[in-house]
């Protein structure tokens, strides 16, 4: 998608009972990777608007010959790998495209589109690469949009682990189609925020979350496994960070990047991986409101019948 890729015991009742049923939505759900098996409905190809079960990975992108880049659930983890050395070589995998999430009925989708709903989202990513001596690669995660006849690209937004020569970074990163670049073929502007990590730790948590309200999505990470999260930035999709329109039908697309380039050698097995993926979504605050009116509620009654059998004694 571009050159560099660079989230009381009454009112416990009441909220269960209010509790979102996500059990056949595909944009929020969960994948630990733990059955070392990989379903993908489309690899390296196209029909992105057909429709998709719950817990099936959208796409992924391979080389075809079995060269290059490669995804590989195993080791209960996702792992990708490159026998490439030179150049650069880069996979996604998609969770969801913003065809199949903007739809929210059926199989698919929020109770309503993932922009304008809130949710958020995490991973788990491992970057090994501590040793280059030339070259970088980048651990990822993001949504991305259509534009809004769905006939291009619009724009996306991301965070990821990057390795580079002798330096650890956190990169958070948006794009815009600019259909004037690349003489006129077009691509991304991309513009990205580079914060230092001081350790060269490979395991790193990435999350997403998304206010439906705000339109603003905040990137953060966790180096201590999710104990504390640190600020990444944060882009606000209606506003500065605007794709060249509104998202295609209110949809996301949410996969991971993998990318190395140039590394002067193969990417093997364990070294970049991503785990224990959540997607999950947040109620609103009106919907807050509600569930502590209920508790408030439910705690009067209480408190009444209480009263009513302490008079009768």
């Amino acid at each position: 998608m571009k050159s560099t890729r660079l989230h009381a015991a009454l009112l416990a009742l009441s909220v269960a009972a209010f509790a979102p049923d996500v059990s056949a939505q595909v944009f929020v759900g969960a994948d630990n990777f733990n059955d070392n098996t990989l379903t993908a409905q489309i690899v390296n190809g196209s029909n992105l608007g057909l429709s998709q079960l719950p817990g099936q990975w959208r796409f992924r992108t391979d080389n075809a010959d079995g060269s290059g880049n490669l995804w590989t659930e195993t080791n209960q983890r996702m792992e990708w790998t490159t026998s490439s050395t030179t150049g650069f070589n880069r996979g996604q995998l998609g969770w969801a495209t913003p065809v199949v999430s903007s739809n929210p009925t059926g199989s698919a989708g929020l109770s309503a589109q993932p922009y304008t709903s809130s949710w958020v989202a995490s991973v788990a990513v491992t970057n090994n690469l501590t040793a280059l001596t030339t070259g970088y690669s980048y651990t990822g995660f993001e949504i991305y949009t259509t534009n809004a006849t769905n006939t291009g690209s619009n724009a996306y937004y991301g965070i990821a682990l990057n390795q580079a020569v002798n330096a650890t970074w956190i990169v958070a990163e948006w794009g815009k189609w600019d259909s004037t670049l690349n003489g006129g073929a077009g691509g991304f502007a991309v513009t990205p925020t580079f914060i230092p990590v001081a350790s060269r730790d490979a395991s790193v948590q990435l999350r997403l979350s998304y206010d439906g309200g705000t339109k603003v999505l905040d990137t953060s990470y966790s180096l201590d496994g999710g104990a504390t999260f640190l600020s990444g930035a944060s882009f606000d999709l209606a506003g500065a960070q605007a794709g060249i329109s509104a998202p295609y039908n209110n949809g996301f697309g949410l996969e991971f990047y993998a990318s190395a380039n140039d590394l002067g050698s193969a990417v093997t097995s364990g070294q970049m991986s991503f785990d224990n993926l959540s997607v999950t979504a947040v109620p609103e605050p009106s919907t807050y409101a509600a569930l502590a009116g209920l508790g408030a509620l439910g705690l009067v009654g209480w408190r009444r019948r209480i009263t009513a059998a302490a008079g009768a004694r």
